[in-house]
């Protein structure tokens, strides 16, 4: 019999609204994986993070936690340039995420380069892009390096529409 002060037992074959059984079948375990670490990934952040004064160069924000030292030529295009402080640029995680998938990059004096199919994008990135497309980034003490800017203009930059860059 139980105990009329503790809540009622949940049967284990309950069917809740979805039809779902129990929670068996939600229950998975950890795996254990060996995985590459970026070495000096975090003196390349404060670098970077000391070459733009700590702020977001597009929207100033400072929270270090919400900040990223992006990679303007990708960590794995090249391992001459990973620590290479001006191969990186500082950007909120929103910019970083646009730049990364290419979908925004930079003229050689820092303005905001958007992606032309932009009207194929929802209506809330729609607005966002074209409310950065000619901004000018904030100065950094030392500019990155143009063929760094025209590697990301060239290669990563998505010049045409892609069906994987917004998934």
């Amino acid at each position: 019999m139980q105990d009329p002060a503790l809540p009622p037992a949940i049967p284990v074959m309950d069917i809740d609204d979805e039809g779902f059984t129990d929670d068996a079948e939600f229950d998975i375990q950890n795996l254990t994986r060996e995985v590459q670490v970026r070495q000096k990934q975090s003196l390349f952040r404060k670098r970077v993070m000391e070459n733009f004064g700590g702020r977001c160069c597009l929207s100033g924000m400072s929270e270090p936690c919400l900040l990223v030292a992006s990679h303007i030529v990708p960590w794995a295009a090249s391992t001459g340039k990973r620590l290479n402080p001006r191969n990186g640029i500082l950007l909120n995680a929103m910019f970083d995420k646009l730049f990364d998938r290419g979908l925004i990059t930079f003229e050689d004096d820092l303005s905001v380069i958007v992606i032309d199919w932009a009207d194929q994008c929802s209506l809330p990135l729609q607005k966002l892009l074209a409310g950065i497309v000619g901004q000018k980034a904030t100065q950094p003490k030392k500019l990155p390096r143009l063929e760094f800017l025209a590697y990301h203009r060239d290669v990563v930059f998505q010049r045409k529409p892609d069906s994987t860059v917004l998934v």
